[in-house]
């Protein structure tokens, strides 16, 4: 009794061994997802890239999505963008400009494609090969249009919030004020 029971273990654990073993080589392709820190914009940037994955008929089933958070440090999205090119990851998907400087300069002599949203100044981004991705800087002279058309351009001031705090502000109001330049004088 005791050598069939032992056989039967043996068989199983062989068995199991096997089936780990097959699924090795089936390995799904890699999207990695490298978010700066947990923020209400950049959380929702995340939701929208799972979104559009969904919308352009992706199937997430078929890749390994993998999220990681930087907390806000610099050195652990360059640490996880170096993971993600050495796991092979097919594209790096970098939310916010650390993130996605720390990815193309990880993808920089690869393959690895590098998708970046949520940055101020994406032409910090021109040197890179196998980059691209979208701005967060809204169009100021659109944004004018809509507030004359309602407001009138007649003795108009514009108060705009600004944050010591976000390294991308002072980019945008230097963007505001020549779009307000350009848009009929305004300064």
């Amino acid at each position: 009794m005791k050598k069939t029971l032992s056989l039967v273990l043996t068989a199983a654990l062989l068995l199991t061994c096997v089936l780990t073993l097959a699924s090795c080589g089936s390995k799904k392709p890699i999207i990695g997802i490298i978010q700066f820190g947990s923020h209400e914009s950049l959380n929702n940037c995340y939701n929208g890239i799972l979104k559009g994955l969904e919308e352009s008929g992706i199937n997430a089933d078929e890749y390994d999505i993998q999220l990681v958070n930087s907390n806000f440090d610099m050195i652990l999205s360059q640490t996880q963008a170096n993971t993600f090119v050495n796991k092979g990851a097919k594209v790096i998907i970098a939310i916010a400009t650390p993130s996605a400087m720390a990815a193309a300069n990880a993808a920089a002599d690869t393959d690895t494609a590098v998708v970046y949203c949520a940055i101020t100044d994406g032409s910090v981004m021109a040197n890179f090969k196998n980059v691209t991705g979208s701005s967060d800087v809204p169009n100021f002279e659109k944004q004018l249009t809509v507030v004359t058309g309602f407001m009138g351009k007649s003795d108009l001031k514009i108060g705009v919030l600004y944050s010591t705090e976000e390294s991308s502000s002072p980019f945008q109001i230097a963007e505001l004020k020549k779009a307000a330049a350009a848009y009929a004088g305004m300064t």
